[in-house]
């Protein structure tokens, strides 16, 4: 299903005027951003927002840059470990030039993963490629909130979630393995991509597909978002989650 992006979700506030050789001064980055944005609004159908399957204009206002704690009680940044040396951080490497691109909380093994806004479950999987057990919610507002290694899913494909509710627990499905065997802790693997975009982690989309087969999130934001001057992309949840009280321990 097709969907009208609400303009709150687009920031179009950086419009700094870039001199040119012959001294001149044109508003580049307004140029950029018009024609981009135009680019969206032309392959997304706009209809009513009453359309949407899970969410309302007011969840989109109210949930714009918030985010609730995707653990029970809160968790700590995993740290480098014989798994991963350079742990689990956002920028924490994956490989040569390769990275993390999510965040791995540390927390007991069936702690409850919460959903960290409102959305639709895009996926419900007990077996998802090496993020083993996982979740993605469509939050319907261009946000994407990603739920990996969990011990159980306890929600199904299509359903309607609200922040803080449950979705799965915490647990050492797919490649998180590793820590099991060497009686290391589980954690969540938590991701968040923007993409002011609907549906694009429903069946096999590009989001779904990425996670499934391990494909580099730098990699994927080059192939969908070239150029990007909008605050899409994969954010850091560290720094989403950094006003939410007790939530990073």
């Amino acid at each position: 299903m097709k969907h009208r992006i609400p303009e709150s979700a687009i920031d179009i506030t950086d419009l700094n005027p870039v001199r040119t050789g012959h001294g001149s001064r044109v508003q580049l980055g307004l140029i950029s951003r018009t024609i981009l944005i135009a680019a969206f609004f032309a392959v997304i159908t706009p209809i009513p927002v009453e359309s949407a399957d899970c969410t309302s204009a007011d969840d989109w206002g109210k949930f714009k840059n918030v985010f609730s704690c995707p653990v029970d009680g809160g968790a700590a940044i995993r740290q480098g470990d014989s798994c991963a040396k350079e742990g689990g951080t956002f920028r924490a490497a994956r490989g040569i030039d390769r990275y993390h691109n999510a965040l791995d909380l540390d927390a007991m093994e069936g702690t409850k993963v919460l959903a960290t806004k409102p959305g639709k479950v895009a996926v419900a999987a007990n077996d998802w490629g090496s993020m083993g057990s996982t979740v993605i919610i469509d939050h319907e507002d261009g946000d994407y909130s990603v739920y990996g290694h969990l011990n159980d899913v306890s929600v199904s494909s299509g359903k309607c979630v609200k922040s803080g509710e449950a979705i799965g627990t915490v647990g050492y499905s797919g490649n998180a393995k590793c820590l099991k065997d060497n009686n290391l802790s589980a954690h969540l693997h938590f991701a968040v991509i923007r993409a002011a975009r609907l549906g694009l982690a429903d069946g096999s989309g590009p989001i779904s597909a990425a996670i499934k087969n391990g494909q580099d999130w730098i990699e994927f934001a080059r192939d969908f978002f070239p150029g990007d001057n909008l605050d899409l992309g994969i954010k850091d949840p560290s720094i989403l989650l950094q006003n939410t009280v007790g939530c990073l321990k």
